[in-house]
């Protein structure tokens, strides 16, 4: 299951269910094995909407950097939803308009 596989200590580390950015960046995902994050399934079973959805966050997620700011409760704690995909339950950010360039 994908979902066992994303949180497996021994690929990522001794607390995988931590958000930490830094497991993405070109050099961790090399000293990585291969195949322990497929976000969008795999085989048979895998996600056919999986360009569409990539090019559409990163499009909606500029956009969105771009004209606010976002913050989190910082008291948050991680707490995941499975559902159709995993989700943060309970998080809830709060987008402050960012004051336009001059």
């Amino acid at each position: 299951l994908a979902t066992m596989l994303h949180r497996d200590p021994a690929a990522w580390g001794e607390r995988p269910e931590e958000f930490d950015p830094d497991r993405f960046t070109p050099a961790a995902v090399r000293a990585r094995p291969p195949h322990v994050f497929k976000p969008f399934g795999t085989g048979a079973r895998a996600c056919i909407g999986r360009q569409f959805a990539l090019h559409e966050a990163t499009l909606v997620l500029g956009l969105l950097l771009r004209r606010y700011d976002l913050h989190a409760d910082p008291g948050y704690r991680l707490r995941v939803a499975e559902r159709l995909t995993l989700m943060p339950d309970g998080l809830t950010l709060r987008l402050t308009r960012r004051s336009p360039a001059v």
